[in-house]
């Protein structure tokens, strides 16, 4: 591509703001929240607490996260016999289940529904001031280095969708992203030689869900290193790490810690599943250490990371990692637009040999990964 892809978005893509969520309430319609799990924790993080929003209600089968007086199930819901002055704000990323719901929802006169992940500010995964308010100039500021990344993916597959969250990000508009299921993610297996692979890394291991899908694909792994500050996921964690002893002979270690550039203490907000995170406002804290500081193996090492947010600091912090193991990796580059471009990049930087491929695993921003192979 000879013109840089963010003046070709500009000019041939349509804009529309009607999915900012100030024009999505411009009615001073009461909101309703339906969903209570993973989906509700990310629209606090972008659109609840950052805008100040009031919740009517809470609607959800069940509730394990969330300890409002206003919650109540569908059907007790539609015994209240309200009228329509609301908008329903589904947060389910099962399609069936919100389809399930936005049925039910206006077969009992409800029209005005929208899903949490067409909503712009949600699609950022975190609020951003700087894109909130600079709109498309806080892209074009940096339509050189966009541009440097996209030119190094290595497939047109991987172009194209770099192309459509891109657009998504600039334009507001919720087009479709082209997706993978969720169960491939991590195993992209024409790009990554699994069978060359001894160590495994997994940053952000949350239950050993990564690991327990990994596994199978590595037939000489020797190591598994699964990191995870999170207490109630490090305890699911580490009771899949037995059941995976108990199955083999592998060295399997867990570490209830995070990564991150240097060593030390950081403040962290837990017990929200995915979402538990490294944040200045957390009202705990964790011990990060570095990558670099840790490891000293032999052998190829396959190395993920979900971090939410994290990333970049933690790849920092595996600089030396990188640049003599040469781990073959999958990064993922969602939890703030700049990450798109700037993973790559950065890991560029450190290692010009590396190739990049990028897929989705949500069919919205969310859930998109990059590879980094030879």
């Amino acid at each position: 591509m000879d013109k840089n892809i963010i003046d070709i978005i500009i000019n041939s893509e349509a804009f529309d703001d009607t999915y900012k969520i100030k024009h999505l309430l411009k009615n001073n319609q009461k909101i309703c929240i339906v969903g209570a799990g993973e989906g509700l924790v990310a629209l606090e993080r972008t659109i609840i607490n950052p805008y100040n929003l009031e919740i009517e209600y809470f609607i959800d089968a069940k509730f394990s996260n969330i300890n409002e007086k206003n919650k109540c199930t569908l059907e007790e819901f539609f015994e209240l016999e309200l009228e329509d002055n609301f908008i329903f704000i589904l947060t389910f990323g099962n399609g069936k289940i919100r389809d399930k719901y936005e049925k039910e929802l206006k077969s009992n006169g409800f029209v005005h529904l929208v899903w949490a992940p067409d909503i712009y500010e949600y699609s950022l995964h975190h609020f951003d001031k700087d894109i909130i308010n600079g709109g498309v100039d806080y892209f074009i500021d940096k339509k050189d280095r966009i541009f440097e990344a996209y030119n190094l993916l290595e497939d047109k597959k991987s172009k194209d969708l770099f192309y459509t969250i891109l657009t998504r990000y600039i334009t507001m508009v919720p087009n479709t992203v082209d997706s993978c299921s969720f169960s491939e993610q991590y195993l992209l297996v024409d790009f990554i030689p699994f069978d060359d692979c001894v160590n495994y890394i997994s940053c952000g291991a949350y239950t050993g869900d990564s690991v327990e899908k990994v596994l199978p694909w590595m037939p000489n792994i020797k190591n598994i290193f699964a990191f995870e500050p999170d207490p109630i996921n490090f305890y699911e964690l580490k009771n899949t790490c037995v059941k995976i002893r108990n199955e083999t002979d592998l060295n399997l270690v867990c570490l209830q810690m995070g990564l991150h550039a240097k060593s030390g203490f950081l403040n962290f907000s837990n017990e929200k599943g995915l979402s538990s995170s490294i944040d200045e406002n957390g009202s705990s804290s964790i011990y990060v250490s570095t990558v670099d500081d840790i490891f000293n193996l032999n052998g190829k090492t396959f190395l993920t990371m979900d971090i939410e947010g994290a990333e970049i600091d933690a790849l920092k912090g595996a600089k030396n990692f990188i640049v003599h193991n040469k781990p073959y990796m999958a990064i993922s580059v969602y939890h703030y637009p700049h990450h798109l471009w700037d993973i790559l990049l950065y890991l560029h930087s450190i290692n010009p040999n590396y190739k990049f491929k990028l897929r989705n695993y949500s069919g919205f921003t969310y859930e998109s990964v990059l590879y980094a192979s030879y």
